[in-house]
């Protein structure tokens, strides 16, 4: 219990302030509580998954990468073959010729800087290579021995195996990284992609092979790791490994990798698996390109470790968070509590003569009092309450429904609510909405329509005033039913012609259209020279629009082009009628569509007067329910 008034009032009551505090403090608590279930129950998942999806990225980005780095060598191995400076007819002559040879080389290899070197080599021979054939590099050309021999060395490899291999070669294929002595001076390590070409031969003829460094093919693999440790690994197509990455680890046994890739690339994507003695999160996909799969292991303990770490970072958070949230509770309650708090101290306890009795809380209190306020100052407070508008609007509605007024009364509208007449002519128009919709059994949906609607007609008033200070003084105000808006307008001299009430008129239209959506029609009463005449003028506007219902939304209705109209006599279209009752009761629906098409054009045809326009549409309505019945 507490006296949050101050010491002027007893402490009869439980202070606001505490039920605040105590609000804030609950509803903390509650979301903080529903907030760290959901994380704490969801948090690993998320983490799996975003693991899950950052091996399958890096291991698209490699297979991405590498397919196009072998599209890249495709197009050159294929440029080469269609290059004429390039025929075995034309570089098997002397040295100029060879050299020649050499510099066409060299354009496909500056042209990517993947290759390390591009050799050539024509096959024709069945067995050693032939007298006078040559190997051509970027840098120069030689014998096959001298090649082997000299400039490109294996340890392990020879011409035999060169000669052996482009003989039985008929598809491209990537030959792992080996180390190579380069001219005898030294050391690189080197993998070959050899791409067999057919050049106007079934067999393949021509062979391009293309020298690639091994850091070049690590450099594209360790970034798939990350700061993790692991293993990044290619594949050919029968799950021999190309070439791999694996960081600071030692790289697998092959058993181990035939076994388990495979079951990688079955699945995909292996949340946890063990792999020599150690827990991993792997991911793997095959090439459409040339059948190659890719896979990526990182170490599962590592990311356990991340998941660790990010939930002690959490919650901290959540402990920082309830913390901050409890000082910012006592301070919002605080600052909530203190209007209460001043209302309470203006009230002087004493002399309250309106909440003697018992109360149970401030609010309470306050209440009682405001009340037997209200109550005493009942006249008063309901002289405040009638606005400058509403008389205003109320001056005007006179004078649209014909009721005199005397010169003192318009004098004195016009000192204190700015309501004058000082030109000769008067004017009526009349603004209705076109709205296409139905009520609504939601009283909510209602509500929110009645709301647009009035903020529609308080911006179609304003609109419709504003304009009419360029040809006068206009006055709006919203008719009874609250569906539109009513202006008398007070016309300037020379401004008394239709084609300026018009250009009104449509402005306002348009307007309503633009930031409303949907059309506005408007009636217009015949201008008058005496004020006694307004309310015909209100009459004739209020008719004309009306006669929307056969002219149709959207346009401005003057009077005058209606008033000859209505005299002529109507049609009623009793064949029409006939036949749809026989329609109806032999249960035609599409000729009975057909025959209301008709009734229609009849209506716009025949039909002058709003009068009879209704007299057959109720005639034909009260005919189909009588034949429904």
């Amino acid at each position: 219990m507490g006296n949050a008034g101050g010491s002027k009032h007893s402490r009869r009551y439980f202070s606001y302030f505490y039920k605040y505090l105590l609000s804030y403090v609950l509803f903390l608590i509650l979301v903080l509580s529903i907030l760290g279930a959901a994380v704490q129950r969801n948090f690993k998942l998320t983490m799996q998954r975003e693991v899950r999806r950052s091996n399958r990225t890096s291991v698209v980005q490699i297979r991405d990468l590498m397919d196009t780095r072998l599209q890249e060598m495709e197009r050159i191995a294929l440029n080469i073959s269609y290059n004429d400076n390039l025929r075995y007819y034309k570089i098997s002559g002397d040295n100029y010729e060879s050299k020649q040879a050499v510099k066409e080389l060299k354009k496909y290899k500056s042209s990517s800087g993947f290759i390390y070197d591009i050799a050539m080599y024509y096959n024709y021979g069945n067995s050693g290579s032939a007298p006078g054939s040559r190997i051509y590099t970027s840098m120069t050309s030689a014998a096959p021995e001298t090649f082997f021999n000299t400039l490109y060395h294996y340890e392990d490899r020879g011409v035999d195996d060169f000669l052996d291999m482009v003989k039985s070669l008929d598809t491209p294929k990537m030959y792992s990284a080996r180390p190579v002595w380069i001219n005898r001076s030294y050391k690189n390590e080197l993998a070959a992609y050899v791409y067999p070409l057919t050049v106007n031969t079934v067999r393949p003829y021509l062979d391009v092979v293309f020298f690639i460094q091994k850091d070049t093919l690590s450099d594209m693999l360790k970034n798939a790791l990350g700061e993790y440790s692991g293993y990044v690994y290619v594949l050919d197509r029968q799950g021999n490994p190309i070439f791999y990455h694996t960081g600071e680890q030692p790289a697998l046994d092959r058993k181990i990798i035939m076994e388990q890739m495979q079951d990688i690339l079955a699945i995909q994507n292996m949340d946890d698996m063990d792999l020599d003695g150690s827990r991993y999160s792997a991911a793997g996909i095959t090439s459409e390109y040339n059948g190659w799969s890719y896979v990526v292991l990182r170490k599962t303990d590592q990311l356990i470790h991340d998941v660790n770490a990010s939930k002690k970072v959490f919650q901290y958070v959540t402990a920082f968070v309830l913390l901050s949230g409890l000082i910012i509770a006592y301070f919002l309650a605080n600052g909530q509590y203190k209007p209460v708090r001043k209302l309470m101290d203006v009230i002087p306890n004493r002399e309250n003569k309106y909440a003697k009795q018992s109360y149970s809380n401030e609010f309470e209190y306050m209440t009682k009092t405001i009340m037997g306020v209200s109550t005493e100052n009942r006249n008063l407070s309901t002289q405040l309450r009638s606005k400058t508008a509403l008389i205003r609007d109320q001056f005007i509605m006179k004078l649209l429904n014909g009721k005199r007024t005397d010169s003192r009364e318009q004098d004195s509208m016009q000192e204190m609510y700015g309501v004058s007449f000082d030109y000769p002519y008067f004017l009526v128009l009349e603004f209705l909405p076109d709205e296409n919709r139905q009520m609504s059994n939601d009283k909510a949906e209602e509500e929110n329509h009645r709301e647009i609607r009035d903020l529609a007609n308080f911006n179609l008033k304003n609109v419709a005033e504003e304009l009419s200070e360029e040809i006068g003084r206009g006055y709006g105000i919203e008719t009874v039913d609250g569906r539109g808006v009513i202006l008398l307008l007070n016309l300037k001299n020379g401004y008394a012609r239709d084609r300026y009430i018009s250009d009104l008129a449509f402005r306002v239209r348009d307007f309503f259209l633009k930031y409303f959506g949907y059309t506005l029609t408007v009636g217009v009463g015949n201008i008058y020279d005496s004020m006694d005449r307004i309310h015909e003028s209100c009459l004739e506007a209020n008719r004309a629009v009306y006669y929307r219902l056969i002219k149709g939304y959207g346009n401005v209705i003057f009077y005058e082009n209606i008033r000859e109209k209505q005299k002529e006599k109507y049609q009623y279209p009793a064949m029409l009628e006939q036949k749809l009752v026989i329609a109806i009761k032999g249960g035609k629906s599409g000729e009975a569509e057909t025959i209301l098409l008709e009734i229609r054009e009849h209506i716009l045809n025949h039909s002058s007067s709003i009068e009879a326009v209704q007299c057959i549409c109720f005639g034909i309505i009260n005919t189909i329910m009588k034949v429904v019945d």
